[in-house]
């Protein structure tokens, strides 16, 4: 029979050095033990999960040290590592269970859709860092892989119930099953509401969002070496949002300050296969095929996307000393945008095809030296061909401690929205100190085929210790991009003539406004460098105390100096971010939580530096049930932490909140 889900006071009984053991597969993509992994490489648990009282994926990353995450609006989110961030950050791999879950339109990731039952996460590994090797591009800065658990792990039924103070509700059951013929499966459904929050003036942001989802997964057993997994799910939903005036109506100056409520409706569905096959000399096969489809609807823009993925991977050992891991896909994705306002994208339809193939080898030199040597090959309709290689060395002196250090090449490939859009972006109003002139000035972004891929060489090292009570790990970079996007030139024209200033001035005279075309390019070059401190202590084993820092520091240079463009090429990322957490068992009835974070400003977002704490008490009257109080963002009334890049939505702040949740479970 399947085995029954672990108990909450069991998995929080892991110890410091089970920790650093656990099973790690995004980094080579085959499993190893966390501590041999030569990346900056950190796991959050399903322990990790429940304790912190997370309510959705983002919430539980707030728990990666090095990862920024900073929430939009009551279902927005900005997420990125080591840089660059805002809503679409383009360099950042996002997966789930394997499959591939950012959209090609941006190269970033709709995290408002990105869901499932939390309790269903097994783990989520994160990867500080370039992966492109094995992951492939637009792995840049970092890869998330969202796994979860095998339906062996959720035999029985199980429900949640979340209600919240700042007006979200979450309900959600699941139900597994297994047979006599290793046959094991689960069923689960869940809804969300959420009410709105206030934008930054105080006036209501009109971003209340409801989402419904409904999914499976069977594992399927029919020898001892073969595995196949099938889960699909199909998702409904609708968020609102305050669009920025500008963006909308740019000829109405006075817009921005009011902005106009939008509803924006998405709804879609997947499918996912996997099948992997282990062989009797050691080997391991896998093939993997995914099918996606979604449509999102506003008043910016409506799209409808087909996605298809192939991927198959061998990895078995060949001379004495060497593991062998080789692998080729491909991926097709069809899309069509109509509509929109603020947004026009031409052609209105267009295919999508990436082609990839790649090797890796680990080389064990001796006991305890190993060489990572790796490289892969891409070819796709947006950016053209890449080679990114890979080159990683682990020493474990003892079995303790290790060192590593890695030279990597990553690359981001252009978006359709940067090759085929024009962005209405920015209206400076006449007779103002940026606009000197008695015409109104309309600045439009255009997108164009000849933007290329952007570029990452990386540096790394770092150093991992650990012992029953203790552990460090510790681990620094040094990013150097080229051929970041920027500007290929402005071309002012007299409107509504569609006449260049610079060909015949004597337009201005006639003018109703101009019109500026700033067109995307890849003049831009960046340095990126800092590093991250993870220091767990475990003064016993009902109680662990993690500490973490991360630095970032930037050398830009870019062809935009407007503040608001600035901010759409280089990202919003804080200097400096610091997390104390706190986790007690009191008895085997009662768990406290504490979590203290602090983050440096944004300055080109102009978002001030803050402090927050977010606590969790929970009870557990039955083995069946829990019951838990979670209050998050406790320090401050409500606080700003992102805006978006595009300039598309009004500043957005965020509620102090209290929720209950109760849990139930029988097996």
């Amino acid at each position: 029979m399947a085995r029954a889900e672990q108990a909450p006071e069991e998995l929080s009984d892991l110890s410091l050095e089970e920790l650093t053991t656990l099973q790690f597969s995004s980094a080579a993509r085959r499993v190893q033990k966390a501590s041999d992994v030569p990346a900056a490489a950190f796991v959050i648990t399903q322990d990790d999960i429940r304790r912190a009282g997370a309510q959705s994926i983002p919430d539980a990353l707030r728990l990666a040290p090095g990862l920024h995450v900073a929430q939009l609006d009551a279902s927005r989110w900005a997420i990125s590592a080591r840089g660059f961030n805002g809503r679409f950050a383009n360099k950042l791999l996002v997966l789930m269970d394997g499959r591939t879950v950012y959209t090609p339109t941006f190269s970033g990731t709709y995290w408002e859709t990105q869901d499932t039952r939390i309790e269903d996460v097994e783990r989520i590994e994160v990867i500080r860092g370039p992966a492109g090797t094995i992951w492939g591009a637009n792995a840049v800065n970092g890869i998330i892989n969202i796994i979860t658990k095998r339906a062996a792990q959720t035999d029985g039924f199980a429900a949640t119930s979340t209600s919240g103070t700042d007006g979200r509700r979450i309900v959600d059951a699941r139900h597994g099953s297994a047979d006599q013929q290793n046959r094991m499966w689960r069923a689960y459904a869940k809804h969300v509401s959420v009410e709105e929050n206030e934008l930054a003036n105080g006036a209501p942001s009109y971003d209340d969002a409801q989402q419904w989802r409904a999914g499976m997964r069977a594992d399927l057993l029919p020898r001892a070496e073969d595995v196949i997994t099938i889960s699909a799910e199909a998702h409904r939903g609708r968020a609102g949002q305050t669009l920025s005036g500008v963006v909308m109506t740019p000829l109405q100056f006075d817009a921005s300050t009011s902005g106009i409520a939008d509803r924006e409706a998405v709804e879609g569905y997947w499918s996912n296969a996997h099948w992997a096959h282990r062989t009797v000399a050691g080997s391991n096969i896998e093939l993997q095929s995914y099918f996606e489809h979604y449509d999102r609807n506003s008043q910016v823009y409506s799209e409808r996307r087909d996605t298809f993925d192939l991927h198959l991977q061998h990895s078995l050992p060949i001379l004495r000393g060497h593991t062998l891991t080789w692998g080729a896909g491909g991926r097709w994705s069809g899309d069509r945008f109509t509509g929109g306002q603020g947004m026009v994208i031409v052609p209105i339809e267009s295919r999508f095809w990436l082609l990839s193939a790649y090797a890796q080898d680990e080389i064990k030199l001796a006991e305890p030296l190993r060489i990572t040597l790796g490289a892969r090959g891409e070819d796709a309709d947006y950016g053209g061909a890449a080679v990114l290689p890979n080159l990683r060395v682990v020493w474990t002196p003892t079995e303790r401690s290790a060192l590593w250090a890695a030279v990597a090449q990553g690359e981001r490939r252009p978006g359709r929205a940067e090759s085929d859009v024009r962005l209405l972006d920015h209206v400076q109003a006449p007779l103002t100190a940026a606009n000197s002139l008695p015409l109104p000035i309309v600045t439009d972004f255009v997108g164009g085929r000849q933007f290329a891929s952007e570029r990452l060489t990386a540096h790394e090292a770092g150093w991992r210790w650990n012992s029953n009570t203790w552990s460090l790990d510790v681990a620094a970079f040094y990013n150097q991009y080229r051929d970041l996007r920027g500007s290929a030139g402005m071309q002012v024209t007299c409107q509504p003539t569609n006449v260049s200033v610079s060909a015949d001035p004597s337009c201005l005279m006639q003018a109703s406004w101009l019109e500026a075309y700033t067109e995307l390019s890849n003049p831009d070059h960046a340095k990126l460098y800092g590093g991250e401190v993870i220091a767990r202590w475990a003064p016993s084993r009902h109680w662990r105390l993690t500490a973490s820092h991360a630095l970032l520091r930037k050398q830009l240079h870019t062809t935009f100096t407007h503040p608001s463009v600035t901010l759409f090429i280089v990202g919003q990322d804080p200097e400096h971010q610091t997390q104390v957490r706190s986790s007690l068992s009191l008895g085997a009835a009662w768990d406290w939580d504490m979590t203290w974070r602090s983050l440096s400003g944004v300055h080109p977002a102009q978002i001030p530096g803050y402090d927050e704490i977010n606590t969790r008490l929970a009870w557990r009257p039955l083995p069946e049930w829990e019951v838990a109080l979670v209050g998050q963002n406790l320090l401050h009334r409500a606080h700003r932490e992102a805006v978006s890049e595009y300039s598309d939505l009004l500043p957005t702040s965020i509620q102090r909140s209290y929720s209950l949740q109760v849990r139930w479970s029988v097996q």
